[in-house]
């Protein structure tokens, strides 16, 4: 079966750690803090999201559970380890079924059976500077964010009009 490839870029800067930081784009993000605190997220990507509460559409893939996929994450920082990435899985009552932590450019995932969404923060490890080019998702079965967010939305109303059938008789 053949290997799909999705390619995440930090597009939105309304998702990001601003304070007292320089953002700048040429060939991917440049970020510049020299005083980011650690632990706490510069940016984040979502699988799912509120368009009314959140004002933007997702930015993951959907990918299958139980599905095998390799993260590959292109970036340089100063210092080499000042970031981490934490990808966060979620039940579908949005509990935490699975969080990994990564400090590897590459690394290989199985996405939990119990998954229904899933996030990814770029963590400070008190970066200063950071150029940012992007994540890449490689796996079989794997859908860009539109179209998951297409099929989701059918999905989230099928589901809808089935309860409220459900209830009228």
């Amino acid at each position: 079966m053949e290997s799909n490839r999705y390619s995440i870029q930090w597009n939105n800067i309304d998702q990001s750690f601003m304070y007292g930081t320089i953002i700048s784009q040429n060939d991917g993000i440049h970020f510049t803090n020299y005083q980011t605190p650690a632990g706490i997220p510069i940016h984040e990507w979502k699988m799912t999201t509120d368009f009314y509460s959140d004002k933007t559409t997702p930015d993951l893939p959907i990918l299958r559970r139980g599905g095998r996929y390799t993260f590959s994450f292109h970036y340089k920082a100063i210092p080499e380890t000042g970031i981490y990435f934490k990808i966060t899985f979620y039940r579908r009552n949005e509990t935490v079924t699975h969080e990994v932590i990564i400090q590897e450019k590459e690394v290989q995932l199985t996405v939990p059976d119990d998954c229904y969404s899933y996030k990814i923060e770029m963590m400070s490890a008190s970066i200063q500077t950071l150029h940012f080019q992007s994540i890449e998702i490689t796996g079989e079965e794997l859908m860009d964010a539109h179209a998951s967010a297409n099929i989701l939305n059918r999905y989230l109303l099928s589901e809808e009009n089935e309860v409220h059938h459900e209830r009228n008789h």
